[in-house]
Protein backbone atom coordinates (compact mmCIF):
# COMPACT_ATOMS: atom_id res chain seq x y z
CA UNK A 1 0.00 0.00 0.00
CA UNK A 2 1.16 3.60 -0.46
CA UNK A 3 1.77 5.97 1.96
CA UNK A 4 -0.49 9.17 1.76
CA UNK A 5 3.13 11.09 0.67
CA UNK A 6 3.21 8.69 -2.57
CA UNK A 7 -0.75 9.13 -3.09
CA UNK A 8 -0.41 12.77 -2.73
CA UNK A 9 2.47 13.16 -5.29
CA UNK A 10 0.52 11.24 -7.73
CA UNK A 11 -2.61 12.68 -7.30
CA UNK A 12 -1.09 16.24 -7.47
CA UNK A 13 1.57 14.94 -10.60
CA UNK A 14 -1.75 13.48 -12.02
CA UNK A 15 -3.66 17.00 -11.97
CA UNK A 16 -0.98 19.01 -13.34
CA UNK A 17 -0.59 17.10 -16.44
CA UNK A 18 -2.33 18.55 -18.98
CA UNK A 19 -2.55 15.68 -21.84
CA UNK A 20 -4.36 13.17 -19.08
CA UNK A 21 -7.55 11.96 -19.99
CA UNK A 22 -10.98 13.86 -17.97
CA UNK A 23 -10.78 9.95 -15.96
CA UNK A 24 -6.85 10.49 -14.86
CA UNK A 25 -7.94 14.47 -13.99
CA UNK A 26 -10.69 13.21 -11.91
CA UNK A 27 -8.85 10.31 -10.28
CA UNK A 28 -5.92 13.08 -9.25
CA UNK A 29 -8.65 15.40 -7.55
CA UNK A 30 -9.91 12.40 -5.63
CA UNK A 31 -6.53 10.69 -4.82
CA UNK A 32 -5.58 13.96 -3.38
CA UNK A 33 -8.23 14.30 -1.57
CA UNK A 34 -8.14 11.01 -0.05
CA UNK A 35 -4.40 11.46 0.62
CA UNK A 36 -5.41 14.91 2.55
CA UNK A 37 -8.45 13.29 4.52
CA UNK A 38 -10.68 11.21 6.14
CA UNK A 39 -10.64 8.73 9.16
CA UNK A 40 -9.15 5.25 10.37
CA UNK A 41 -12.41 3.22 11.46
CA UNK A 42 -12.25 -0.54 11.59
CA UNK A 43 -9.04 -0.56 10.04
CA UNK A 44 -10.01 1.59 6.52
CA UNK A 45 -9.16 4.94 5.78
CA UNK A 46 -12.90 6.01 5.16
CA UNK A 47 -12.56 9.85 3.60
CA UNK A 48 -14.74 13.08 1.78
CA UNK A 49 -14.09 15.04 -1.52
CA UNK A 50 -14.70 17.98 0.93
CA UNK A 51 -14.48 16.78 4.54
CA UNK A 52 -15.31 20.51 5.68
CA UNK A 53 -19.07 19.74 4.06
CA UNK A 54 -21.72 18.18 7.15
CA UNK A 55 -22.02 15.17 4.86
CA UNK A 56 -18.88 13.97 5.66
CA UNK A 57 -19.24 12.96 9.08
CA UNK A 58 -22.36 11.16 7.74
CA UNK A 59 -20.68 9.25 5.64
CA UNK A 60 -17.88 8.30 7.74
CA UNK A 61 -20.99 6.91 10.23
CA UNK A 62 -22.64 5.00 7.72
CA UNK A 63 -19.87 3.30 6.35
CA UNK A 64 -19.03 2.45 9.97
CA UNK A 65 -22.31 1.02 10.37
CA UNK A 66 -22.19 -1.04 6.86
CA UNK A 67 -18.49 -2.61 8.01
CA UNK A 68 -19.71 -3.46 11.29
CA UNK A 69 -22.98 -5.41 9.92
CA UNK A 70 -20.73 -7.52 7.37
CA UNK A 71 -18.39 -8.15 9.81
CA UNK A 72 -20.81 -9.45 11.85
CA UNK A 73 -23.19 -11.38 9.82
CA UNK A 74 -20.78 -12.62 7.18
CA UNK A 75 -17.67 -12.74 8.22
CA UNK A 76 -16.48 -14.17 5.10
CA UNK A 77 -17.41 -11.46 3.08
CA UNK A 78 -15.56 -9.25 5.02
CA UNK A 79 -12.39 -10.70 4.93
CA UNK A 80 -12.66 -10.30 1.16
CA UNK A 81 -13.77 -6.65 2.21
CA UNK A 82 -10.67 -6.14 4.31
CA UNK A 83 -8.22 -7.79 1.70
CA UNK A 84 -9.49 -5.57 -1.08
CA UNK A 85 -10.21 -2.20 0.43
CA UNK A 86 -8.40 -0.29 1.88
CA UNK A 87 -9.89 2.84 1.69
CA UNK A 88 -13.50 4.04 1.35
CA UNK A 89 -14.20 7.91 -0.22
CA UNK A 90 -17.13 9.65 -1.17
CA UNK A 91 -17.45 11.77 -3.82
CA UNK A 92 -20.48 13.85 -4.85
CA UNK A 93 -19.30 14.49 -8.20
CA UNK A 94 -20.21 10.92 -9.39
CA UNK A 95 -23.76 9.96 -9.82
CA UNK A 96 -26.31 8.82 -7.27
CA UNK A 97 -25.96 5.32 -6.68
CA UNK A 98 -22.82 4.45 -8.40
CA UNK A 99 -19.44 3.51 -7.18
CA UNK A 100 -16.15 2.60 -8.69
CA UNK A 101 -13.27 -0.01 -7.33
CA UNK A 102 -9.63 1.20 -8.35
CA UNK A 103 -7.17 -1.60 -7.42
CA UNK A 104 -3.68 0.40 -7.26
CA UNK A 105 -4.81 1.72 -3.92
CA UNK A 106 -7.67 -0.23 -3.18
CA UNK A 107 -10.08 2.31 -3.25
CA UNK A 108 -13.58 2.51 -3.15
CA UNK A 109 -15.06 5.47 -4.80
CA UNK A 110 -18.59 5.81 -3.68
CA UNK A 111 -20.84 8.66 -5.15
CA UNK A 112 -23.58 9.13 -2.86
CA UNK A 113 -22.87 12.72 -2.01
CA UNK A 114 -27.15 13.51 -3.12
CA UNK A 115 -27.63 11.23 0.05
CA UNK A 116 -24.84 12.19 2.22
CA UNK A 117 -25.62 16.23 1.72
CA UNK A 118 -29.37 15.69 2.10
CA UNK A 119 -29.40 13.10 5.78
CA UNK A 120 -27.97 16.11 7.04
CA UNK A 121 -25.15 17.45 9.52
CA UNK A 122 -26.26 15.29 12.67
CA UNK A 123 -23.09 12.52 12.84
CA UNK A 124 -25.21 11.08 15.62
CA UNK A 125 -28.14 10.46 13.54
CA UNK A 126 -28.80 6.34 13.87
CA UNK A 127 -28.50 4.74 10.14
CA UNK A 128 -31.58 3.03 9.41
CA UNK A 129 -30.81 -0.88 9.19
CA UNK A 130 -32.08 -0.65 5.23
CA UNK A 131 -29.40 2.43 4.77
CA UNK A 132 -26.38 0.17 6.54
CA UNK A 133 -27.64 -2.98 4.54
CA UNK A 134 -27.74 -0.70 1.27
CA UNK A 135 -23.94 0.41 2.10
CA UNK A 136 -22.51 -3.42 2.98
CA UNK A 137 -24.07 -4.39 -0.55
CA UNK A 138 -22.13 -1.63 -2.42
CA UNK A 139 -18.42 -2.37 -0.28
CA UNK A 140 -19.42 -6.40 -0.91
CA UNK A 141 -19.95 -5.70 -4.63
CA UNK A 142 -16.47 -3.49 -5.17
CA UNK A 143 -14.77 -5.56 -2.76
CA UNK A 144 -15.90 -8.49 -5.22
CA UNK A 145 -14.26 -6.52 -8.16
CA UNK A 146 -11.30 -6.30 -6.44
CA UNK A 147 -11.24 -9.93 -5.53
CA UNK A 148 -11.55 -10.24 -9.50
CA UNK A 149 -9.17 -8.37 -10.65
CA UNK A 150 -6.62 -9.64 -8.14
CA UNK A 151 -6.82 -12.73 -10.63
CA UNK A 152 -5.67 -10.19 -13.44
CA UNK A 153 -8.97 -10.96 -15.11
CA UNK A 154 -9.50 -7.41 -17.11
CA UNK A 155 -12.42 -5.88 -17.17
CA UNK A 156 -12.88 -5.36 -20.42
CA UNK A 157 -16.50 -5.09 -22.72
CA UNK A 158 -16.29 -8.87 -23.54
CA UNK A 159 -16.13 -9.74 -20.09
CA UNK A 160 -18.39 -6.88 -18.19
CA UNK A 161 -21.29 -8.47 -18.31
CA UNK A 162 -19.72 -11.89 -16.25
CA UNK A 163 -18.34 -9.83 -13.62
CA UNK A 164 -21.15 -7.72 -12.76
CA UNK A 165 -22.92 -11.07 -12.68
CA UNK A 166 -20.58 -12.29 -10.30
CA UNK A 167 -20.42 -9.42 -8.41
CA UNK A 168 -24.35 -9.08 -7.92
CA UNK A 169 -24.52 -12.90 -7.27
CA UNK A 170 -22.07 -12.04 -3.73
CA UNK A 171 -24.51 -8.61 -3.06
CA UNK A 172 -27.38 -11.52 -3.65
CA UNK A 173 -25.77 -14.63 -1.22
CA UNK A 174 -24.94 -12.09 1.87
CA UNK A 175 -28.92 -10.30 1.59
CA UNK A 176 -30.19 -14.30 1.95
CA UNK A 177 -27.39 -14.67 4.63
CA UNK A 178 -29.38 -11.63 6.07
CA UNK A 179 -32.81 -12.94 5.49
CA UNK A 180 -31.80 -16.26 7.08
CA UNK A 181 -31.11 -13.64 10.42
CA UNK A 182 -34.13 -12.25 10.21
CA UNK A 183 -33.16 -9.29 8.14
CA UNK A 184 -35.45 -7.71 6.16
CA UNK A 185 -34.23 -7.22 2.49
CA UNK A 186 -36.78 -7.74 0.20
CA UNK A 187 -36.23 -3.99 -1.12
CA UNK A 188 -32.92 -4.57 -2.05
CA UNK A 189 -33.36 -7.75 -4.06
CA UNK A 190 -32.74 -7.19 -7.67
CA UNK A 191 -32.40 -9.59 -10.35
CA UNK A 192 -29.86 -7.46 -12.39
CA UNK A 193 -26.99 -9.72 -13.83
CA UNK A 194 -28.48 -13.21 -12.08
Amino acid sequence: MFGAGTVAALATTCRRTGGLSSAARYMGDSLFAVAETGERRHGFKISSYDPEEPYARTFIHAMSAALRLIAQHDPRRYKTVVRQLKVIHCDPRLTTASALYVRLFRLCVIGHGDYFKTAGTNEKRDVTQLEAIFFAVMLIHEATHGRIDSFFIPYSSDRRERIERLCAKEEYRFLKRLEKRGFVVDALYTDRHL
